[in-house]
């Protein structure tokens, strides 16, 4: 840096700094020094820093600089008193720097100011020390005094309740052998180090009392100076943090759990969709970066539903576990064994390079099944499956592509009377020309306005109130009738019909939604499902705040409801996104939570207000402990961070008795209401306020 360039820097740092000679004379000043001092440049260039500093302080400021005359330092930290020009005290941190001077061997002062004055106050001098002798008596952190020898000069009750002794016991021995039980000093003592470079250290380490428990301690030390600016004692500061680093291992031990729960399925002990989906990507992104090939097989048990039918259903369950335990122990790791749910199993074949390698898994599969039966219940059976592959890059080069191409071939492995595989045909035509019919379809059922929506309540049951509604879509088929969502939907998400079909949703839910609230039957939200496509190429902030103008909606008695495949699709912008519906007043919520990309830093990092567990979850949890376990993490997770919990598909009253046991505020199902159309919809509201005491409209 040239001259120039280091006199710009100089003068504009915020930080008040000088340069002077070992004499204590001034060579240059900043401005933000003239400003601490309240002296002109020309004024101090004429000083010496002793003019301006301290009497009380003057002996230690020139011991310390005749030890750099003298070649003894070439650096020190200290503080002292400084007087302006008016006649102020003020207080100042000094870290200084020595070089040598360009055209002169001299060393040359470099020194750095941290204004550290007290704050003014109306206490008296007899009253701060009072409150300081009170409150260093009755902090709940150990205070202590030490020497160079590391002796214990002074110890406050702090360190006599941490260490379980009285201050006789304490004072007087070495800080090491008073909370350490050893006879050296610790390796890396922060008291060391502090009063070897003037600076606070700290450290965290385990210390043993005389009974001989142990506790965590995190020490920090903080250098006190002599008159002469050296260091020779420190104060040590210790905090017990046990209970702490405890909290914190628990809290740790919890997150692993919740993390291994919501990425393996809990009957078998695989690793289930939100895996194979995330293992799946990894492998095309390494096939693509190195030019190979892998295949995905999806298969299913033949004849399960007979078995269970037959033998009940702990029978089933026990059968899938064996199943499981005997792919585990009969295939590579590396090919992604994962169970997806009902009898259905998913493989990756990392660098599967022929058609050969997974006919041979597939084999292989078949085998297992057919040739070793299994006993359960007493029985003997053996199972066939029905198999689907498909290969990477010839039947997609996605992990939706290659997934959905291999479900495919295994509904035709099914269609062809199972125990076989399949491999998937792009030809498949009769399932190609049917969704080309349909979305022909589903455009003309946009521009006829056949779609309707059917509402269902939400209920909170311990308030005997209803706390929202969710709406949901349907196609009413000139000739097939009420089409399901999960025919057209996928439909609409791959041609980008989703958009204008989810506006159109959106609209009739809100108008039906304004209806209520002017007859007195809405103080709660209404929810409207958002699709991934939506918020990745609509604008949505835009759809949303259209339609509540058009309408007449207020936002807070609107509900956006996401799936975590939303939040997992370009996070940045559905932060952005989401961020501007909850300032709209929209309310935001998270369905399916636990089967998609469950994390808990979505619900730390969206703006999310109520959490939905997945209706998995709840169909299962009357039978396996594990689900029962998810859906009770789930729900006190959602009361810990204070967002509203809903469980759906509540169906049977010992589904509601285990849901409210374990604290759940908010139900929705067929056990209170199935969905229903506006009109229908509307006449539930009335009954519903005249059969309740807390009517909607009161609460």
């Amino acid at each position: 840096m040239n001259a120039a360039s280091f006199r710009t820097v100089f003068e504009d740092l915020e930080h008040p700094m000088a340069m002077a000679t070992p004499s204590g004379r001034f060579i240059e000043v900043n401005k933000a020094y003239c400003r601490f001092l309240g002296y002109a440049r020309p004024e101090l260039l004429e000083k010496s820093v002793f003019e301006i500093t301290h009497p009380a302080d003057l002996d230690c400021a020139r011991t310390l600089f005749k030890e750099v005359a003298d070649g003894l330092r070439d650096q020190f930290h200290y503080q002292k008193r400084y007087l302006r020009k008016d006649g102020r005290e003020v207080h100042a941190r000094i870290t200084t720097v020595w070089m040598k001077g360009r055209e002169s061997n001299h060393p040359v002062c470099i020194a750095t100011i941290e204004d550290i004055t007290p704050e003014p106050t109306h206490v008296s001098t007899f009253e701060e020390t009072q409150i300081s002798q009170s409150l260093l008596e009755n902090i709940d952190l150990g205070v202590n005094l030490v020497d160079e020898e590391h002796q214990v000069l002074y110890a406050n009750r702090g360190t006599s309740r941490m260490l379980r002794k009285d201050l006789q016991e304490i004072i007087g021995q070495k800080c090491f052998r008073a909370f350490a039980k050893t006879e050296t000093v610790c390796r890396y003592c922060p008291g060391v180090r502090a009063m070897k470079d003037g600076m606070p250290h700290s450290i965290e380490k385990e210390g043993r009392r005389e009974d001989g428990s142990s506790f965590i301690v995190n020490v920090q030390a903080i250098p006190v100076f002599d008159k002469d600016g050296k260091s020779r004692k420190f104060i040590e500061v210790a905090e017990d943090i046990t209970q702490r680093r405890a909290i914190e291992k628990e809290l740790k031990l919890n997150q692993d759990r919740i993390d291994y729960l919501a990425h393996h399925d809990s009957l078998t002990g695989l690793p289930n969709r939100t895996l194979l989906y995330d293992r799946l990507k990894l492998a095309i992104d390494r096939a693509q970066r190195y030019k190979e090939q892998l295949s995905v097989i999806i298969f299913e048990l033949d004849g399960i539903k007979k078995i269970n039918d037959a033998l009940g259903f702990d029978a089933r369950n026990q059968l899938i576990k064996d199943v499981s335990a005997r792919f585990k122990a009969n295939v590579r790791k590396t090919d992604s064994l994962c169970f997806l749910g009902r009898d259905v199993f998913g493989m990756v074949l990392d660098k599967a390079d022929s058609f050969q390698r997974s006919a041979f898994v597939a084999r292989k599969i078949l085998s297992l099944l057919k040739f070793r039966p299994f006993f359960i219940s007493g029985h003997e059976l053996h199972l066939t499956a029905s198999i689907g592959i498909s290969h990477y890059p010839e039947d997609g080069r996605n992990v939706e592509s290659l997934l959905r191409a291999a479900e495919s071939a295994r509904g035709q492995a099914r269609e062809n009377g199972g125990d076989g595989y399949q491999y998937y045909q792009a030809e498949m035509e009769n399932r190609s020309r049917y969704y080309l019919r349909l979305q022909g379809e589903l455009h003309r059922a946009l521009e006829k306005d056949q779609l309707t929506v059917f509402y269902q309540a939400q209920v909170a049951p311990s308030e005997g109130k209803l706390s929202g509604i969710e709406a949901l879509v349907r196609w009413r088929h000139p000739e097939r009738g009420l089409v399901s969502p999960a025919e057209f939907i996928p439909l609409a998400e791959d041609t980008g019909l989703i958009v204008p079909l989810g506006r159109r949703v959106m609209e009739i839910t809100c108008q039906q939604a304004k209806q209520w609230k002017d007859a007195g039957l809405l103080p709660f939200r209404v929810a409207v499902n958002v699709s991934p496509v939506q918020v990745a190429k609509g604008n949505l902030k835009q759809t949303v705040k259209e339609v509540l103008n058009e309408t007449g909606l207020p936002p807070e008695h609107l509900e956006i409801e996401i799936t975590e495949a939303v939040l997992a699709n370009n996070p940045e912008k559905t932060l952005q996104v989401l961020t501007n519906l909850k300032n709209m007043g929209v309310t935001l919520a998270l369905d399916d939570f636990g089967t998609g990309y469950s994390s808990l830093g979505y619900l730390q990092k969206y703006p999310i207000d109520r959490i939905k567990i997945a209706r998995e979850f709840i169909r299962s949890m009357l039978h396996n402990d594990r689900d029962a376990a998810i859906v009770e993490s789930i729900i006190a997770l959602g009361e810990k961070l204070g967002m509203g919990v809903v469980a759906e598909g509540v169906e049977t009253e010992d589904t509601l008795d285990f849901l409210l046991a374990f604290g759940c505020t908010n139900i929705q199902g067929f056990y209170y209401a199935k969905p229903m159309d506006g009109k229908t919809f509307s006449s539930y509201l009335k009954d519903w306020c005249g059969a309740h005491s807390a009517c909607p409209m009161k609460v």
